[in-house]
């Protein structure tokens, strides 16, 4: 974490929070605050990355999918079951419409659906 925090204030520093590798430093600090069991922290950073990916890339892009992907677990993880699948069902729309039904994306939403 002290490395990740490090590369977030050296990217905000350098770049802006919307640039891309900035928003790679956000998420990566998100999934291991997941890890380790900061859910609600995770979910902050999660939110943050959310309106830069629906603006930058659109709000059904590959990118909302795999957000939407991380939120639902995070949320799967915290017994927030129903929202979780809300979460998950809307990244399943997107990677069907996107990727099409035999990209991995896709088929790992299925199998988390059911």
């Amino acid at each position: 974490m002290p490395s990740l925090d490090r590369a977030l204030a050296i990217r905000k520093e350098k770049l802006e929070l919307d640039h891309v590798h900035t928003a790679d430093t956000l998420g990566n600090i998100a999934s291991v605050l997941r890890a380790q069991g900061k859910h609600q922290e995770a979910m902050e950073k999660y939110q943050q990355l959310m309106p830069f990916y629906e603006m930058g890339c659109g709000s059904n892009s590959v990118q909302v999918a795999a957000l939407l992907n991380s939120i639902a677990l995070t949320l799967e993880r915290q017994g927030k079951y129903e929202d979780a699948m809300a979460k998950y069902k809307r990244c399943l729309d997107i990677a069907e419409r996107i990727l099409g039904m035999n990209h991995h994306l896709t088929v790992s939403q299925h199998t988390q659906r059911h």
